[in-house]
């Protein structure tokens, strides 16, 4: 047995140190950073810290780190706590043994909420159940097949990124020499290759699970395939992945890029926010069997055209003005999405595919034919639906 902190006065005195600096740590986490909503309040953290039967103050420190970090890998975890690596490695081993947190690619850690908290539509992350939905929207998957028959040769080497269980590789793979499909989640990734080995592409479509935003690929590529979509590009990562991806194209290839470009449009509109007598304002999108607006109120205008063939800004931030084409109510603005897969080949929106956003204002307007409109509306491209900001000038 190990009698590093028994045995002598000094040595407890080191550990009850060490100790009340690992709670002093956690304290000023507790007190000083913003806890994400996930979590419910302090009260609820502070129920964790105040049992030590629960967790030792190690564990507790490492895990509200990674509360306030979000998934970190090993050397991220060490800069933020004062344990050496070995004692942080037996501690999460114990922590994963608790069910509190989970293990990403063999590199991240994440507590348990974060597999909740990345729930399809409102971040990057789609879990496996959502995957059959995706293929059944013949929206989606019509306009990236024709792209794919138009643009993989058939000595092409493509990525796929985002792969999901593998549909767009698939179809890659009937034409092109290699298929590189990549993705993030475990479960998909496992599944992806086995319908990939059941169809018989197994020596053309390889699988490697990792973040598209960091993976090495063994090669150069001719196509990049990549349908990280979402409605105004507000949180799946097409914009910040395809920034990298362009690096994986060979020198001298021309760039095949799938989709081309997204163009992004709002209007003014009144949708009804009344539930059983009561009003709940909330941002929404019109599909799953929502409410569709009521009345539009103005045309579309074109706000953001992003090409994927080349590397754009990260942040986006305008001001659009437009008139009333007709007199009533407005109490939101709507989003719409078109994908040009390539040349020739949009998609609109559809269930599974960049369907309508709906962000309401803080209150209604009355507006009559003819009255001028201001939006603003600022985010980051990947950032999320918390990033997001907007407001109007009626």
């Amino acid at each position: 047995m190990s009698n590093t902190y028994l045995g002598t006065k000094d040595s407890k005195n080191k550990k009850a140190n060490r100790n009340k600096n690992i709670a002093r740590q956690l304290m000023d986490i507790l007190d000083n950073k913003e806890i994400p909503d996930a979590v419910n309040n302090k009260e609820t953290i502070k129920s964790l810290l105040d049992d030590p039967l629960d967790l030792p103050l190690s564990s507790r420190m490492i895990f509200f780190t990674l509360v306030r970090e979000g998934p970190s890998n090993l050397d991220t975890i060490s800069k933020e706590v004062n344990l050496r690596k070995n004692e942080i490695k037996k501690v999460l081993e114990g922590l994963i043994r608790k069910k509190l947190i989970g293990e990403k690619n063999g590199r991240y850690y994440v507590i348990a909420y974060s597999w909740c908290q990345d729930i399809f539509p409102s971040g990057p992350y789609i879990p496996l159940i959502y995957h059959y939905n995706l293929l059944c929207d013949s929206n989606r998957v019509d306009a990236f097949s024709k792209a794919i028959s138009e643009k993989v040769g058939k000595n092409d080497v493509v990525v796929d990124l985002g792969a999901g269980v593998g549909i767009l590789s698939i179809l890659a793979a009937k034409n092109a020499k290699k298929v590189y499909a990549v993705d993030f989640d475990f479960e998909v990734v496992q599944t992806g290759k086995a319908i990939v080995k059941s169809l018989g592409y197994e020596d053309k479509i390889e699988y490697i699970l990792d973040d598209a935003r960091e993976v090495t690929l063994p090669e150069k590529v001719d196509v990049i395939i990549c349908e990280m979509m979402d409605t105004g590009l507000i949180s799946e990562l097409q914009v910040p992945v395809m920034n990298r991806a362009l690096d994986f194209i060979g020198k001298g290839n021309s760039k095949k890029i799938i989709p081309l470009k997204a163009v992004s449009s709002l209007q003014f509109v009144y949708s009804d926010y009344l539930f059983y007598d009561f009003s709940f304002k909330l941002p929404h999108f019109e599909a799953y069997g929502s409410r569709t607006a009521e009345k539009v109120i103005s045309k579309e205008e074109i706000y953001d055209v992003t090409y994927f063939n080349k590397k754009n800004e990260i942040y986006l931030d305008k001001k659009i003005t437009t008139e009333a084409i007709t007199s009533g109510k407005v109490n939101g603005i709507r989003i719409k999405t078109y994908v040009e897969t390539c040349d020739g080949i949009t998609a609109g929106q559809s269930s599974w595919f960049n369907p309508p956003l709906v962000l309401p204002l803080s209150r209604d307007y009355y507006v009559s034919k003819g009255d001028l409109m201001i939006a603003y509306i600022s985010y980051e491209f990947g950032g999320g639906l918390k990033n997001l900001h907007w407001r109007a000038v009626i």
